[in-house]
């Protein structure tokens, strides 16, 4: 039988010389390897910052697509998702372009045929014929009135969603232009008339 004995604080002292010595490296290692990291993460987020400047300093109308060569592949969907929407929105607004050019164009032939035949109104200078442009006015503004709804109903449809429209008969639509205009017609001295056959499209 073998009995050894040591000093409690030669073991204690011998345990923290070896803990120092298995500890050194690390701490040499670990403050480079934290800022390896960090510079890491910071390069590699690079893109993400680049894109978020670039759409935070956009305007409103600017929808042209992002540029997605230079961004990390997990994004790639993302970004593509993005440029399908602003293609989707740059699609709407020229359409609401258009739409906008169209209502003020169709809009501004009854404005003039109602104000002509309103002012026929007022310098008519018999009953019957004050009665005959009252009519033609309030024709003339049940017709402004229908064509304001259709353009209200065409205005909830995008632009890649038309409606296909119903069979019009474009011989009627002219003698409805043709009685708008007739005032106008009369005022400036214009022989004005119609020669139409039925034209049915669907429109």
């Amino acid at each position: 039988r073998v009995i050894a004995g040591q000093d409690l604080r030669d073991r204690q002292e011998m345990v923290m010389g070896i803990a120092r010595s298995n500890i050194q490296p690390y701490l040499l290692v670990l403050p480079l390897g934290i800022l390896s990291l960090v510079w890491l993460i910071y390069r590699s987020l690079a893109p993400i910052r680049r894109l978020t400047t670039e759409v935070s300093s956009r305007e409103a109308t600017h929808l042209a697509p992002l540029d997605i060569s230079d961004v990390p592949k997990e994004l790639d969907p993302l970004i593509r998702a993005l440029n399908t929407l602003l293609e989707r929105l740059r699609h709407a607004m020229e359409y609401e372009r258009q739409f906008t050019g169209a209502a003020a164009h169709e809009l501004r032939t009854p404005i003039a045929a109602l104000h002509a035949q309103l002012d026929a109104m007022r310098l008519a200078g018999d009953k019957e014929t004050r009665i005959r442009a009252h009519q033609q006015a309030s024709a003339t503004a049940i017709r402004l009135a229908r064509l304001v709804n259709q353009l209200l109903t065409l205005s909830r449809f995008d632009a890649e969603s038309l409606p296909s429209g119903r069979t019009t008969d474009l011989a009627e639509l002219a003698r409805e232009l043709c009685q708008d205009m007739g005032p106008t017609a009369i005022r400036r001295d214009i022989d004005l008339s119609l020669h139409a056959l039925t034209a049915r499209v669907r429109g």
